[in-house]
């Protein structure tokens, strides 16, 4: 989990059979619409990115006249439930995943 960017990400990738989930949440006070960084992602790997729009929209969230964004977790030992909300409440996005299952061969 990471928050450093001023939005809310849902990044999966996946190698040699293990996928990696990233969560990145850092839009608490202030939300920005950028994606310049999304060349450094592997193609595919973004599934959900808040809020979304233009360069106008993104210079306002600069100045600070967003709602912000969440993410909340649930966490039990038979799953991991994660939502994204909106500076409002209002679900945005919302994924499960299962625990990990114990490798047969540890290098």
């Amino acid at each position: 989990m990471a928050g450093h960017d001023h939005s809310i990400q849902h990044i999966s990738t996946s190698e040699n059979g293990a996928t990696v989930e990233y969560l990145v949440s850092g839009a608490a006070s202030r939300t920005d619409r950028s994606t310049k960084n999304m060349d450094k992602i592997p193609s595919g790997s973004l599934k959900f990115h808040y809020p979304n729009g233009g360069w106008f929209r993104s210079m306002f969230s600069q100045l600070g006249f967003s709602n912000g964004a969440f993410i909340s977790a649930e966490l039990s030992s038979s799953a991991g439930q994660f939502n994204f909300y909106d500076g409002q409440g209002d679900l945005k996005y919302g994924f499960r995943t299962l625990p990990r299952t114990k490798s047969a061969t540890i290098i």
